[in-house]
């Protein structure tokens, strides 16, 4: 990855004593850092668009294959001379690394403790402490929630690959000081192939590709094709015409993997050999044209810039796309982002990379050491004081839609009953979190028409028998199982039951839609009454974003969704089609005149859940409607 920007080390201090009369494959090599120009170029376009390039994030495997190479060779040079300590590598890892690191963390923090609204900087928080240890790998992987903000939003995501790499640190010098020298081409050839391979069967058979994705196990491959070059001292034999060869296929497979491979490709594992093999043919040919070219002094500034352009572009890109709730940047946002990137690279670069910490020594660098310790420890600890106090705080029924542990939303909780438990009227609720959302909706109903319902749902579930779990995140398969199961435990002792869903997603799954009506069609066979509820209005535009946005003196923009309207028509039309169903539209609700608000006070959650305050609301202006139908 970009933090392997070894060169400075290979030109400071013992080390180039050390180098001056090594081989020249761990000479300061102005081809790597145009190469890792390439990298980050590819990298940053992937993440502003990614239709630019589909594959640009392929650009961390280089980084990656790039780090082994030198790793390797540095390592291998102190062996030959019986130089290696892991306590000098070790700590000359973490100046490298950390100082830039941790200044990254800690302004990053600062700024989203201002931006984000409560509950997003609780996601923000914790993938900071995982961060600031170097496991947000591990937090990213298994990461997935509901109400968090999508990927493009997350600050601190791009970070797992510099976790990965300070990972394979501790493995590395391992495997080449105690492995004896004969076999170690023989082991680094034997696990590239069997990890790749073991990689792309976990993502085929387990259809688990998150997961792999930001394991290190996954990433291990990489590296070791860079440690490859260094061990066989690829290259140094080859003729200009062999080594122009190469050079030009390894460009090839770089570019055609960059072009070809897209998120939805069976990646990492064995596709991504292509690119780095590529990378190790333009590594290991130093003196073709093709280095040459990579050898131009724009390429070779943009390179040494590589690692903190890295770690601040996507910070930078995330606050915007959260502020501005778009994926998609308009010309001005994108010259915003580039100006913001380049100004606080360039700082990072000149005043934390090749600054104070890096040329301390001795006890002078321990001082450094800690004082970076406190730093990151002050900053966690503050961003929430400042996060909490920057905005006066909601009023926590605007920032929820129930008492997470008090509803029956992917667990079993008591009887999950709300309204009347006494009335004769009883009435199975089943949904995903549109339905969950309703908890207080219908506690409101059947307290005053005396109606009990029973309501069980789970995250991005409709809690049908035959719903297609599959397509639901990990995190939320297993809760939507076990909720399925109790609903077809129950349904046979109900004669009314009600339906609601988030529609603009639900009616995206064909398999979903032959599952409703085949639910339909058992409940008509069943004598069983379903009530289907419209989906309420979406928006785009977050409310307690909007509302923290107009405290914090940003302007804002309220905008309507669409899609909710086409979705809810779908619904209608298949419920139609059944004698025991009926499809109920509410969302001509009164309540919804000027979204996110009803007379000065905020009733929605997010874009597409109502708050407490809101399910009440709704139910004063629609009980009577939904209680007639029972």
């Amino acid at each position: 990855m970009i933090c392997a920007d070894l060169e400075f080390e290979l030109l400071s201090g013992n080390v180039e004593l050390m180098l001056q009369n090594q081989p020249s494959r761990t000479a300061y090599r102005e081809d790597i850092q145009g190469l890792r120009a390439l990298a980050v170029s590819s990298v940053i376009l992937f993440h502003v668009n990614k239709e630019w390039v589909p594959g640009g994030f392929i650009g961390v495997d280089i980084f990656l294959v790039i780090s082994g190479f030198l790793i390797t060779s540095i390592i291998l040079n102190q062996k030959i001379n019986d130089l290696f300590s892991f306590k000098n590598f070790y700590f000359s890892r973490f100046k490298r690394i950390v100082p830039a690191y941790i200044v990254f963390l800690v302004v990053i923090a600062i700024a989203m403790a201002i931006l984000l609204t409560p509950s997003d900087f609780k996601f923000f928080r914790d993938s900071l402490k995982y961060a600031s240890y170097f496991a947000s790998n591990q937090y990213f992987a298994d990461f997935g929630n509901y109400f968090a903000p999508n990927a493009n939003e997350l600050p601190l995501m791009h970070t797992w690959s510099l976790a990965v790499e300070m990972q394979f640190y501790f493995f590395l010098p391992l495997l080449l000081m105690y492995m004896p020298s004969k076999y170690l081409k023989t082991t680094v050839c034997t696990l590239i192939f069997l990890i790749s391979a073991y990689s792309t069967y976990e993502i085929l058979v387990y259809n688990d590709k998150q997961r792999v994705y930001f394991s290190l196990i996954s990433r291990i491959p990489e590296f070791l094709i860079g440690s490859w070059c260094a061990l066989t001292g690829s290259g140094k034999k080859w003729s200009g015409v062999t080594s122009n060869l190469l050079a030009a296929v390894g460009l090839m497979l770089i570019v055609g993997s960059i072009i070809c491979i897209d998120e939805n490709s069976l990646f990492p594992g064995v596709l991504a050999l292509p690119a780095c093999i590529g990378t190790a043919f333009i590594i290991s040919a130093q003196k073709s044209m093709t280095n040459k070219f990579f050898s131009l002094s724009i390429l070779v500034w943009v390179g040494g810039l590589s690692y903190s352009l890295y770690l601040w572009h996507w910070a930078i890109l995330a606050g915007i796309r959260y502020y501005l709730e778009s994926y998609a940047l308009s010309e001005y946002w994108l010259f915003v982002f580039a100006i913001l990137t380049f100004c606080c690279s360039y700082i990072s670069y000149r005043f934390v990379e090749q600054g104070f910490l890096f040329k301390l020594e001795g006890k002078r660098s321990a001082y450094g050491v800690i004082g970076i310790i406190l730093l990151v420890c002050l900053a966690i600890v503050s961003s929430k004081y400042i996060n909490k106090n920057v905005v006066e705080p909601l009023e926590l029924n605007l920032t929820r839609y129930a008492i997470a542990d008090k509803i029956c939303h992917g667990q079993i909780v008591g009887n999950c009953i709300r309204g009347s438990e006494d009335s004769e009227t009883k009435v199975l609720v089943i949904g995903d979190s549109h339905a969950a959302q309703l908890n207080g909706f219908f506690d409101e109903i059947g307290d005053k028409y005396k109606l009990s319902f029973k309501v069980i749902t789970a995250s991005s579930c409709v809690t049908i028998p035959g719903f297609d779990v599959d397509r639901l995140p990990k995190w939320a398969r297993q809760p939507c199982i076990n909720q399925i199961d109790v609903i077809r435990d129950l349904l046979p002792s109900y004669d009314k039951v009600v339906i609601a869903g988030m529609w603009s997603y639900q009616t995206r799954s064909k398999d979903f839609m032959a599952s409703l009506e085949l639910f339909l069609e058992d409940a008509k066979k069943d004598d069983i009454d379903v009530v289907v509820l419209s989906q309420i209005p979406r928006l785009k535009s977050n409310p307690i974003r909007l509302q923290r946005f107009n405290e914090l003196g940003l302007s804002t923009q309220v905008v309507l969704a669409q899609d909710w309207k086409t979705s809810n028509e779908i619904i209608k039309q298949v419920a139609g089609k059944y004698d025991n169903a009926q499809y109920i539209d509410l969302s001509d609700a009164s309540i919804f005149e000027s979204l996110p608000f009803y007379k000065n006070e905020m009733i929605y959650l997010d874009t597409s859940h109502l708050n407490e305050v809101g399910t009440k609301l709704y139910a004063q202006s629609v009980g009577e409607r939904l209680a007639n139908a029972f």
